[in-house]
């Protein structure tokens, strides 16, 4: 009798024994099983409190269903999760793992995100207005915008020759003059040739233009009006006025006599111009002029007084 009452216990040791020699596939070997791994050499004492309960629920795989999932799921490897092959390591078990893969699409690629779609009506109509902005912008920004012109004088014709002889016999020395002196104005009509590289014509208004030697004013002259039409070639005339007093004459006269007959004069000013649309724009023209005074005294050759010049322009 003794015997048989201790078969029970006898079993349940024998049991017990034989589930702690068998390691199963997710779960930590129980205490006091001959596996040789790290984890089985840890004693209860010395593991954090999160895997003494793992630990502990991993002892008995015949919990319930509950602690099977955790203790599954505190095994199964970041890898298996991925691929989704995680299995129940208790074979007639099977174990539900919700979030175990990510979804996928149904050709078994992932999805790809969504992106807004720019069809509808009023979003072509917006990018057509745009677009037509920018080049109406483009378009009109190469048309307006200004190219200086050049010019050259063609003509130049003394208007009043007599008051040109009285000063030429000043600098000679033939009339003797002092501060009180009153020298005869020296009038001029020249014309030059202009050219306009502009993509757009426009009506000139006369302008007006001063003379200077050495920040001195000496003259002023004023162009004629004209038309200019696109990339093309005009005359414009202009009549000129020489005003001199002692102090400028002998400066100018020195000037001359010391550089070969040469004198360098400087010329400031502008004039409105109207283009299309009624678009208004002024030029405004500084330039230093370089002249060869003997060829004044030579009637063929006269518009040659000019040798060179370097001029500047601003628009407003």
């Amino acid at each position: 009798m003794t015997g048989q009452a201790s078969d029970p216990q006898l079993a349940r040791q024998g049991d017990s024994n034989l589930l702690a020699s068998v390691s199963l596939p997710g779960c930590l070997p129980a205490q006091g099983s001959d596996s040789q791994t790290p984890e089985a050499n840890r004693t209860p004492s010395s593991l954090p409190m999160g895997e003494r309960t793992a630990e502990k629920t991993c002892e008995n795989p015949f919990e319930t269903s509950v602690h099977q999932k955790a203790c599954l799921g505190q095994r199964a490897s970041a890898g298996d999760l991925e691929a989704g092959s995680v299995t129940s390591p208790i074979e007639g078990v099977v174990v539900d793992w919700p979030d175990a893969s990510p979804k996928k699409a149904d050709n078994g690629e992932k999805p790809l995100p969504r992106r807004r779609c720019c069809r509808s009506r009023r979003c072509l109509i917006s990018l057509a207005c745009g677009s037509i902005s920018l080049v109406a912008g483009v378009v009109m920004s190469f048309l307006f915008w200004p190219r200086d012109p050049s010019w050259d004088l063609v003509k130049l014709e003394v208007v009043t020759p007599d008051a040109l002889m009285e000063l030429v016999m000043f600098a000679a020395g033939g009339m003797q003059g002092d501060e009180n002196t009153t020298f005869p104005e020296v009038k001029f009509y020249a014309e030059a040739e202009v050219h306009n590289p502009n993509l757009l014509g426009g009506e000139a208004d006369p302008g007006d233009i001063q003379v200077f030697f050495r920040g001195q004013n000496v003259g002023d002259a004023r162009s004629q009006p004209m038309t200019m039409t696109p990339q093309s070639t005009r005359i414009v005339g202009a009549n000129s006025t020489i005003r001199l007093n002692y102090h400028l004459f002998q400066a100018m006269t020195n000037e001359v006599l010391m550089n070969e007959l040469k004198l360098t004069l400087q010329v400031s000013g502008g004039a409105w111009v109207t283009g299309p649309l009624g678009v208004r724009l002024f030029i405004k023209i500084e330039c230093d002029i370089h002249t060869s005074v003997d060829q004044v005294f030579n009637e063929e050759a006269r518009h040659k007084v000019v040798t060179g010049k370097e001029c500047q322009y601003k628009y407003f």
